[in-house]
């Protein structure tokens, strides 16, 4: 099994939705989105999720009001937000930048 690790680059597919099914956000039409598992994302759960996924698996993720925080100003501020995840690849950890 290859489970993503703190450090670990990641491509995932994800398609974000509302409780009334509306799509707010995906990534389906275009390049997956990349990112490096720990270094903290927007929405917690998501990467917590992926790091109990293997490549080509499928999970689908609720954000509740206990784990995520959205400006008042923002759009979604309030709605209960829904994420379909397919984890796309697992590559290794970059190196670090010394500055």
């Amino acid at each position: 099994m290859t489970h993503p690790r703190s450090g670990d680059t990641v491509r995932v597919h994800y398609t974000g939705r509302l409780d009334d099914g509306r799509v707010f956000a995906s990534s389906k039409a275009r390049e997956p989105l990349e990112l490096t598992v720990g270094e903290g994302t927007p929405i917690p759960s998501v990467e917590e999720t992926l790091t109990w996924m293997e490549p080509g698996e499928e999970r689908t993720v609720r954000v509740s009001d206990e784990q995520v925080t959205i400006d008042a100003n923002h759009p979604l501020a309030g709605e209960n937000l829904t994420f379909d995840l397919e984890l796309v690849a697992v590559g290794p950890q970059r190196p670090r930048r010394r500055d």
